[in-house]
């Protein structure tokens, strides 16, 4: 081994400053493709693990992964935690079982942990955290909401109620993009924090979003009257909006997409109203009736006749019988009377307008079509007063067709040019293979060269003077004869390693002693 390395230094040390220069270029470059090429192989894939983290949060999942040796990367700012691609889903899992997770806090199960020495201060501290908690997973899970914050103040319990303080709340919400909260929604999330609260009413629930609008203004309190005209003019377009996109839909099922336009004007009374109607006959009714009856009669009596103070006193015998009767009646007389009581919630519909225009040109029947099938569509009451107008007329379609044909040509152009990336990279790493495939045989076979020493075949058949006096120049050879010396001169200046080679064959012939005569 050590010869072999002696004799690497001493072929090197033989070579001249370009082959040396060549040599250390050519060994660069290999073992620079070879890097390359061992990263393009062993490239790993990185995907989001979480997105939109908060600093406390992102630090504890860096310093999970760290204890568990997964490679990781920060993007968007800290604000996301980049993990290889096939770990993605198992990572999740696993920091989920062990507590560490976007957004995490602790919940209820801060009280599985028993600790000695606890005040009633702290009690009531952890119960406070451990509820915001509870709160704020719950409100996470909703449709369209992507992050939440719940801050409670729950008043000391006092032996006074006079004394006893005002539960409140606060929630900030941190939305999904493009989505927007309703009102009931909004309702609901302050009906949730209420019933989960003691003593804590909807109303002092104040939810916000993180460009700070109040989202539950005015939900459980007589709104002012420009916070009420702009409420009513959103449930107004709302409505109409949801027409409008029925309509059009149906219309471009037998149309075709873009051929037809529906505008809906909808006519609502916000106004509340109570109505109450009395509705007489007109033929009187018996509401009440009395009805007396008296009947009288006499029966045969004798009556003494004669003086009384004497002994002859006769009976007188009345024989006739008397009957009476007598019949009174009373009867009160009322008018049929009916009651009605209604009651108009806001947002009654009083009439209805819809315009409808088709791309082309329509005959009457088909307009006739086309307005019945809309009219039944929106619900047309004829009653009310609605209109529904169909139109038919040419579209000037060229500035969306332009507007079609360059986004049209924009996305051929980025396809184009992502192939074309693909294709560049595709054929760079073809390149960088061929090239240190053959970087790999040119340092083989010089590697091989140096180690067989300097090729001396030439010397067994030397070239004739004349013949060399040809290769150098075949046209000065033949004007005059030039010396030995004169040659050997411009060969040694036309290629020294020639040279060089030629005197150390001599001087391996002559056993490293050269007898010639000096120079």
């Amino acid at each position: 081994m050590k010869d072999f390395f002696k004799r690497i230094a001493v072929l090197w040390g033989e070579l001249s400053v370009t082959r040396k220069t060549v040599f250390v270029v050519m060994v660069s470059c290999l073992v620079l493709s070879s890097f390359l090429f061992y990263q393009w192989v062993t490239k790993v894939e990185y995907c989001p693990l979480f997105s939109n983290l908060q600093a406390d949060d992102a630090g504890k999942i860096i310093e999970k992964l760290k204890d568990m040796g997964i490679p990781y990367r920060l993007a968007d700012a800290g604000q996301s935690v980049m993990v290889p691609q096939d770990q993605v889903y198992e990572l999740r899992l696993q920091l989920a079982s062990d507590g560490v997770f976007a957004g995490g806090g602790i919940g209820f199960e801060l009280f599985d942990r028993n600790s000695l020495g606890v005040t009633d201060f702290e009690r009531q501290v952890n119960y406070l955290r451990a509820l915001q908690e509870e709160l704020r997973r719950t409100i996470v899970e909703l449709e369209g909401v992507k992050q939440a914050r719940v801050h409670l103040v729950i008043p000391e319990r006092s032996v006074f109620i006079e004394n006893t303080g005002k539960a409140s709340a606060s929630v900030v919400l941190s939305l999904q993009p493009l989505v927007k909260l309703e009102p009931a929604q909004v309702r609901g999330i302050a009906e949730l924090v209420a019933s989960s609260v003691e003593n804590l009413n909807a109303s002092d629930v104040t939810i916000i979003d993180l460009d700070g609008r109040i989202l539950s203004q005015g939900l459980y309190e007589e709104p002012v009257s420009g916070v009420q005209q702009v409420r009513q003019m959103e449930l107004k377009r709302d409505f109409e909006k949801q027409l409008e996109t029925g309509v059009q839909a149906l219309l471009e099922r037998i149309y075709g997409p873009g051929t037809a336009v529906v505008r809906v004007f909808a006519n609502l009374d916000f106004n509340q109203k109570e109505i109450t109607r009395i509705i007489w006959g007109t033929e009187g009714v018996v509401s009440s009736e009395q009805v007396f009856e008296r009947t009288e009669s006499t029966t045969p009596s004798v009556t003494p006749v004669g003086d009384l103070n004497r002994d002859d006193l006769q009976p007188y015998i009345n024989t006739a019988t008397s009957n009476s009767s007598e019949i009174e009646s009373i009867r009160n007389y009322e008018l049929d009377r009916s009651e009605e009581r209604e009651i108009c919630a806001p947002g009654r519909l009083v009439s209805l307008s819809t315009a409808v225009v088709i791309d082309g040109e329509l005959t009457e029947e088909q307009q006739a079509a086309v307005q019945q099938v809309v009219s039944a569509a929106v619900g047309f009451d004829p009653g009310r007063g609605d209109q529904v107008t169909v139109s038919s007329m040419r579209f000037d379609t060229a500035k969306l067709d332009e507007m079609r044909s360059e986004m049209a040509a924009a996305e051929e152009a980025q396809k184009e040019k992502e192939e074309l990336e693909k294709r560049i990279a595709w054929g760079m790493k073809a390149l960088g293979l061929i090239f240190a495939f053959i970087l790999g045989i040119i340092f083989i076979r010089t590697i091989k060269s140096i180690l067989r020493g300097p090729d001396t075949s030439f010397i067994e058949s030397p070239i004739p003077v004349n013949q060399m006096e040809a290769e150098i120049d075949p046209y000065k050879a033949k004007e005059r004869v030039i010396t030995p010396e004169e040659k050997v001169q411009k060969i040694a200046e036309k290629d020294p390693e020639i040279a060089v080679q030629v005197v150390k064959a001599w001087l391996a012939e002559h056993g490293g002693e050269f007898t010639g005569p000096a120079k």
